[in-house]
């Protein structure tokens, strides 16, 4: 694990220090002061093996009142232990259980934020998902006693590709048809309904 830490005014040339209000309605302004930089390259499963590895990354970023965490997933390769260190969940029968699977999350100390695909092999597809809609990086609010989770409104860029309305939701959004109309399977377009 590398750590990496900056005091005082943050460079604005970084990627990690510009941006954060679009993705939180409650901030309008934020230039973190510090950022705390901590990556864990080349990760094994719980026993150590290291022919699969995980390579991930926590920013904090903090002003001393706002502090948002952001989380990127470079390169994930394994979701569970192998048959010889299973056990959490499988009583050490060698069988999958939920349990023995990762899990993306952390806890404010009073609640805990799993990410999707957590306790499952989709934990390994983290890396091609996002709750602000930039691969890789999953953002939060945390300096509050609620955790706020970061979100971009889908349907501010082009209706979200829906041909009709767009509702958004964190993380994601939802095509709708008008009365008279029908979803297409690709969950984007509404077709008129045929008539009888």
């Amino acid at each position: 694990m590398w750590i990496q830490g900056e005091l005082g005014p943050c460079s604005t040339d970084r990627p990690m220090t510009t941006g954060f209000a679009q993705y939180f309605e409650s901030i309008s302004d934020f230039p973190p002061a510090s950022l705390l930089i901590a990556t864990w390259d080349g990760v094994g499963s719980y026993n150590n093996n290291t022919y699969s590895t995980n390579t991930f990354q926590c920013v904090l970023a903090t002003d001393g009142v706002i502090s948002v965490v952001v989380f990127l997933y470079a390169d994930i390769q394994w979701a569970m232990a192998d048959s010889q260190s299973r056990g959490s969940g499988s009583g050490g029968s060698g069988l999958s259980d939920v349990n023995d699977f990762a899990a993306v999350g952390f806890r404010n100390g009073i609640e805990f934020d799993e990410n999707p695909g957590s306790y499952t092999e989709d934990i390994l597809h983290i890396n091609l998902t996002s709750n602000i809609a930039v691969s890789v990086m999953w953002t939060f609010r945390v300096d509050g006693i609620n955790i706020e989770i970061g979100d971009v409104d889908e349907c501010a860029d082009s209706n979200g590709g829906c041909t009709q309305s767009c509702s958004n939701s964190v993380g994601s959004f939802l095509c709708s048809c008008l009365p008279g109309y029908l979803l297409d399977t690709d969950g984007l377009t509404c077709n008129a309904r045929a008539q009888y």
